[in-house]
């Protein structure tokens, strides 16, 4: 099977906007090509990770004012995918960065883990 997915991330960075993730989805979703999806946001404006546009897998905007990803952004993402696309789908998931940089091992994986709480409430609202 093949197909193409796309980083939320670097969609917002390409397109400098949080439209244009959901868009590609969308886009891919009616050619029937999308097989997968990974959530990280993108920054619009400079922040404790670094420059604005840089590719830095910033959290969620709860945990990083610069990043442009939040959990409406996940939801009207995951809306955008049909069932058949689901079917295809080889994985969904979250790629981010501490800005705290955190050297507890629970603090760091915090904001991975409410990324992962997104999806799943993106999921559930679909």
């Amino acid at each position: 099977m093949s197909g193409q997915s796309v980083n939320w991330g670097r969609s917002a960075i390409e397109g400098r906007s949080a439209r244009t993730p959901v868009e590609h989805v969308r886009h891919l979703v009616r050619a029937g090509t999308l097989s997968g999806l990974m959530f990280s946001g993108a920054p619009s404006t400079a922040g404790p990770l670094g420059a604005a546009w840089d590719d830095l897998h910033n959290p969620l905007r709860s945990d990083d004012p610069a990043s442009l990803l939040d959990g409406g952004g996940v939801g009207m993402t995951l809306a955008e995918i049909d069932a058949a696309s689901w079917d295809r789908m080889l994985f969904l998931g979250a790629k981010v960065q501490d800005p705290e940089d955190s050297v507890e091992f629970e603090r760091r994986l915090a904001p991975l883990t409410r990324a992962i709480g997104a999806i799943r409430a993106g999921m559930e609202k679909r």
